[in-house]
């Protein structure tokens, strides 16, 4: 037999072994078969965000897809892009474990379910009430033939949360998207291969105010108010060399930059500083206006009231500890929101109150209201708002007209394709003002702004236009998110007609009565109303302009002159500390009985 050569023997052992290794090293890609593979192909992808590492939660978890394929078709079947989509999303976030209490309480929200904007069209424009009818009812039932359903699915439904991110492009497609319109803080794109590494999109509770932005820069435009920015009448000025300015919003529409909110200009505050989780997310019912559902008040923080422990485990734990920014040292006390969200970022502790900021972490010295001042403790003013006196500027639209063309077609929104009936929108007399005071639905004292709608048909692009029964002046309250420090002063409330709801113009008193003149032209009915766009009432106490929601309402008759009877004691009692005020009706017939008081030499018979 002949003898092996003990060169072969060894370069074949050799290339045994080095076989045995590079079969080692080539599966050791592939993780074992009780682990996904998407990771075999996405060799190298970015964390989403500190609590959701990619080696602790893969890919499978919220994409859904065939874990166990290497083969690219079969691993994407089933695959989903946004696993924030409500559609989905209970299979994705809202599964056992992880986000479920939270997801349920998003489907039922009002920036899900539309039910106030959608309520608010059939109530003015067809008189019904329908509480059962949000945006799924409509996407699976359709509109019926409803005028005010075919204008919410082609103009109002491109914000809320069951809206797809996709397919619209441009500006639109960073709106919906379900728990991803505001978890994600940059532009929701696809993932990019740069150098084999995966860019995902971050995941974020620190939510920044671009976010809120996508939607909030309409209708009440509050976030737009915010960072003081005033959406102009689209004149397009001030020129930017021979061209129209280059401020515009989305959808080619000018601004102007005004004094922003205080919280904003101070300290950068996000929207998500004071606002809840359950005041922004929902709390698991369902609601038709904003107020029932957002919890933080002023109060809240201005007058907080600091209760129990602080809740190691619980609630406020875990969403200091998803904020990663705000610490929480064992002896410290928060505030609560009037539903009993924990206000984690509102502190008391040994050394003071502070207010911390969530994106940064920086603690802000924090003193509570004086509530015992004469000026917050006024004999009268038990029913106004805190916006009533410290909101700077409010926008107001005076003309909000649309134009429906039946044989046109529009891309709706809620199923993206075209069908018949086509609307466009004009705005007239958009104006930042001074804000005008109104009652609201609840007999409190809140800034109101004024919406005059007007629907016009016609067949084709060419035929006449003809009026519909839609022609209202709708009056609103609502916060506009412009709060100053100071307030407003005394006669700015009780002697400026604008404040009062009788518009722009001229107030004065002759031989014991009161008289207003309007700065508009009254001989020519503005838009088919036989009174100024800005008017709420008239001197008799005349309602002119319909409240957003039943209370809601101007000043009555009565309420206008107890008003003005304190305007003509202002030049002289200026401070709230007057003795005059403590019982002002009082005094108020003693200078009307009493022949010798100094005020009748003042003021005479006027």
């Amino acid at each position: 037999m002949k003898k092996t050569d003990p060169r072969i023997l060894i370069l074949f052992i050799t290339c045994l072994l080095l076989g045995f290794i590079i079969w080692e090293v080539e599966h050791e890609k592939l993780p074992s078969p009780d682990k996904e593979k998407c990771l075999y192909c996405h060799t190298s992808v970015t964390d989403p965000s500190k609590s959701h590492p990619i080696d602790a939660f893969g890919c499978y978890k919220c994409h859904l897809g065939n874990p166990y394929s290497a083969d690219k078709k079969s691993a994407h079947t089933g695959m989903v892009l946004n696993p924030g989509d409500l559609e989905v999303v209970k299979k994705t976030c809202g599964k056992t474990g992880c986000h479920s209490e939270q997801v349920d309480r998003v489907r039922k929200s009002l920036m899900a379910t539309n039910r106030g904007i959608i309520g608010t069209l059939l109530r003015r424009w067809e008189n019904r009430e329908a509480p059962s009818v949000d945006v799924m009812y409509v996407k699976a039932n359709g509109t019926g033939g409803s005028m005010a359903l075919d204008l919410y699915t082609k103009m109002c439904a491109g914000c809320h949360l069951w809206q797809k991110r996709r397919p619209h492009e441009g500006w639109p497609r960073n709106r919906g998207g379900g728990c991803s319109a505001c978890h994600t803080p940059n532009d929701f794109d696809r993932l990019t291969d740069t150098e084999k590494v995966y860019k995902h999109p971050q995941i974020s509770t620190v939510i920044p105010v671009k976010n809120c932005l996508r939607c909030h820069n309409r209708s009440a435009r509050i976030g737009l108010s915010y960072i003081g920015v005033y959406e102009s009448s689209g004149y397009g000025t001030p020129f930017h060399g021979s061209s129209p300015t280059e401020r515009r919003l989305p959808g080619r529409r000018f601004y102007l930059n005004l004094p922003p909110d205080i919280h904003w200009e101070k300290h950068k505050m996000l929207c998500i500083d004071c606002h809840t989780g359950r005041g922004l997310m929902g709390d698991g019912n369902t609601y038709d206006h904003f107020n029932e559902q957002v919890e933080i008040t002023c109060r809240a923080c201005h007058v907080p009231v600091f209760q129990g422990e602080n809740g190691r485990g619980s609630l406020m734990e875990k969403l200091v500890s998803s904020n990663g920014k705000v610490q929480l040292p064992g002896d410290t006390l928060i505030a609560y929101g009037r539903k009993g969200s924990p206000i984690y970022n509102l502190q008391k502790r040994d050394s003071g109150i502070w207010f911390l900021l969530k994106e940064s972490g920086k603690k802000i010295a924090f003193k509570p209201t004086d509530f015992p001042k004469a000026y917050h403790n006024f004999r009268g003013h038990e029913r106004l708002q805190c916006q009533a006196c410290h909101s700077l500027w409010i926008p107001q639209c005076y003309g909000c007209h649309y134009v429906y063309t039946a044989s046109k077609k529009q891309k709706d929104w809620l199923w993206g394709k075209k069908t018949c009936g086509q609307w466009k929108e004009f705005r007239y007399y958009i104006r930042f003002e001074t804000p005008t005071l109104g009652v609201d639905f609840n007999n409190s004292i809140m800034p109101f702004s004024p919406c005059q709608v007007l629907v016009r048909t016609r067949e084709n692009p060419g035929s006449k236009l003809a009026l519909t029964g839609i022609r209202h002046m709708i009056m609103s309250a609502f916060d506009p998110h412009t709060t100053s420090k100071g307030s407003r002063v005394c006669t700015d409330c009780h002697g400026n007609p604008k404040s009062l709801g009788l518009g722009e113009g001229n107030l004065y008193r002759k031989r014991g009565r009161w008289f207003f003149e309007s700065i508009f032209n009254l001989s020519r009915p503005s838009f088919l109303f036989d009174h100024s766009l800005d008017s709420f009432l008239d001197l008799n106490g005349n309602a002119l302009q319909e409240g957003y929601r039943p209370g809601a309402r101007p000043f009555s008759k009565d309420e206008l002159e107890r008003i003005l009877r304190v305007n003509l004691c202002l030049d002289c009692h200026k401070k709230y500390e007057d003795k005059i005020y403590d019982n002002f009706e009082a005094n108020y017939q003693r200078f009307l009985n009493e022949r010798d008081l100094p005020c009748k030499a003042l003021i005479g018979n006027n």
